[in-house]
């Protein structure tokens, strides 16, 4: 296919100077060369391939295929139970440590509000 240089600039940087099918590196210089390295050339998406992938035939699409005879279709995969939905969790209340900490700081000063803190948490664990 012959283009104009912008035109095959565009083409190859399109997939960054690599074969649309098989990921093969190309070589920008090598465009429409045959038995060089990195030869490409323009197939008919208008995607560089590589000269190996346009020397085999495309895949033929899903509905073309012929149907196989004599097996099986695959099983099916087996089921997982769906695991039961997550109770929606309760924001961390901690009225109470804050409140015993209040408290024992008012009452007994800094070893005060350690102890009403802890005693506090030990109340919000328990609800």
């Amino acid at each position: 296919m012959a283009c104009d240089a912008h035109t095959l600039h565009q083409i190859y940087a399109h997939t960054a100077g690599y074969c649309h099918r098989c990921r093969r590196k190309l070589a920008f210089t090598a465009y429409a060369r045959q038995a060089v390295r990195g030869a490409w050339d323009i197939d008919a998406c208008l995607r560089p391939a590589c000269d190996a992938c346009l020397a085999r035939p495309a895949r033929p699409a899903p509905k073309d295929r012929p149907e196989r005879s004599g097996r099986k279709p695959p099983a099916p995969p087996p089921h997982r139970p769906t695991p039961p939905p997550k109770r929606p969790r309760r924001a961390q209340v901690c009225q109470h440590t804050v409140l015993g900490g209040l408290l024992g700081a008012f009452v007994a000063g800094p070893w005060g509000a350690l102890i009403g803190g802890l005693l506090g948490a030990v109340a919000d664990g328990a609800e």
